[in-house]
């Protein structure tokens, strides 16, 4: 089967952010608070818990010596992300993210931070979670959503079309909110939560736009031909961007909250 994204260049893009990474995490800070608050909103505490994606533990450290869960294990697909995340003091290993080396009904609850957006199989890894959860086990995930990027992504389309005749593609194709619950639904999950935050990023100029992404790890790994952007392009994209000397970017942040039986 033809892959759309490249992961293996999606892997040392973010091999290449782990030095760097506090200097961008930004986003992932922010989407691990809205995961700590949704978490204290459950009225019951956890004993042992997963975090799929787990980058330098941004999500762990705010549960550090708290009550709510117990025991976190920490996993990531990159090993320099693993070795950082232990500052929680939580373990942390090494995983394959289209398979999860854990046993069924081992977990209460497992999360996922700022990363689904980059799973190879989202409905298989989310049948694999409701296995490896016990019964009334929790699912807390959140991942960019369709909204993510498109005033860039229709703007960039447009631009190469007029000045090129042609465009490559510059964004990965993200999940909508409907097809969010949908996915939790049909993977056997029960009563299903799904909810969308709009955060808006601002920016100086596009490079600074493209610098954070880089930083981030988030840049274009789609497997069709790459081609680098073209510099009368970004200028143009630029100069329909900038709003009173700043690039305003939109990020959708999905949430799901759902349960196993």
């Amino acid at each position: 089967m033809n892959e759309i994204i490249n992961y293996k260049l999606h892997n040392l893009k973010r091999i290449r952010s782990v030095k760097k990474w506090n200097n961008f995490n930004y986003l992932k800070k922010l989407s691990a608070e809205r995961l700590y608050e949704r978490l204290f909103e459950v009225k019951r505490n956890f004993d042992l818990g997963l975090d799929i994606g787990c980058h330098s533990g941004e999500f762990g450290t705010l549960i550090k010596n708290k009550k709510k869960i117990k025991k976190l294990i920490q996993g990531d697909t990159i090993f320099e992300f693993c070795k950082n995340s232990k500052k929680t003091n939580f373990p942390s290993i090494n995983i394959d993210n289209t398979k999860l080396p854990f046993r069924e009904y081992q977990f209460d609850i497992v999360i996922s931070n700022f990363y689904f957006h980059w799973v190879r199989d989202v409905t298989k890894i989310l049948t694999q979670i409701r296995n490896l959860l016990k019964p009334n086990g929790l699912l807390l995930i959140n991942f960019l959503g369709g909204k993510t990027l498109r005033e860039l992504q229709i703007n960039l389309i447009d631009i190469e079309m007029k000045l090129l005749g042609g465009s490559s593609p510059r964004v990965i194709p993200f999940i909508d909110i409907r097809s969010a619950g949908a996915l939790a639904q049909n993977t056997g999950f029960k009563l299903p939560v799904v909810d969308s935050e709009i955060i808006n990023i601002t920016h100086t100029n596009i490079n600074s736009l493209f610098h954070d992404l880089r930083g981030m790890g988030e840049t274009n790994c789609m497997t069709s031909i790459y081609k680098p952007l073209k510099r009368v392009v970004t200028r143009e994209l630029e100069n329909r961007l900038i709003n009173g000397k700043i690039v305003n970017t939109v990020f959708e942040l999905i949430t799901i909250t759902a349960w196993k039986e």
